[in-house]
């Protein structure tokens, strides 16, 4: 189940990444791409949650946490896209993405907020350095999710976090100049 949630993960983000690099494909053929890479994240949060609660011992646990709030993540990139992609939309279908948008987001945030719980009740000085990583990137989807849904304020906090546990490293750059964007926004 792990193996292949993780291929369908690549799968979805192999997709989404060469609609990024080249934004030339024409609007059906990336309405079709946006779709099947909504539906393989959608599939991986699935299939995780099925071998979360049914091997809730296995190492790969964390991982498979975290890929959950990152699926959930990414796919809430496609009703972004969908909007952007067609500026013809008419209002009531507008607001149908922007809540499917909004709604991911808010599960990817609880799914982040459910992996720090779990990382809490593991021993820190136990973590290896594979969970140190994903710890780093529990922290930076948290707040970088709390971003994209506009909380300035809290993504402030988040991204502070950031970087003061991760002091003198590159990672605290990132977040500093993520706070910096944040305050902008806020004016």
């Amino acid at each position: 189940l792990f193996q292949l949630a993780h291929t369908r993960f690549r799968q979805g983000d192999e997709l989404l990444l060469e609609l990024r690099l080249n934004p030339t494909v024409p609007a059906d053929e990336q309405a079709s791409r946006l779709t099947v890479s909504h539906e393989r994240f959608l599939d991986v949060v699935d299939r995780l949650g099925g071998f979360v609660s049914r091997y809730p011992q296995d190492p790969r646990r964390l991982d498979a946490l975290y890929l959950i709030a990152k699926s959930h993540r990414l796919a809430a990139e496609t009703p972004q896209q969908m909007l952007n992609s067609n500026p013809l939309l008419v209002e009531p279908a507008k607001r149908k993405l922007l809540h499917q948008r909004r709604q991911l987001l808010e599960q990817a945030l609880a799914d982040y907020l459910s992996l720090h719980q779990a990382v809490r009740e593991q021993d820190s000085l136990t973590l290896s350095e594979d969970n140190n990583e994903l710890v780093r990137n529990c922290y930076f989807g948290e707040a970088d999710t709390l971003f994209e849904l506009a909380r300035w304020d809290e993504a402030i906090t988040a991204y502070q976090n950031v970087a003061s546990r991760f002091l003198n490293k590159p990672e605290s750059l990132e977040a500093l100049l993520q706070m910096g964007e944040c305050y902008r926004k806020l004016g």
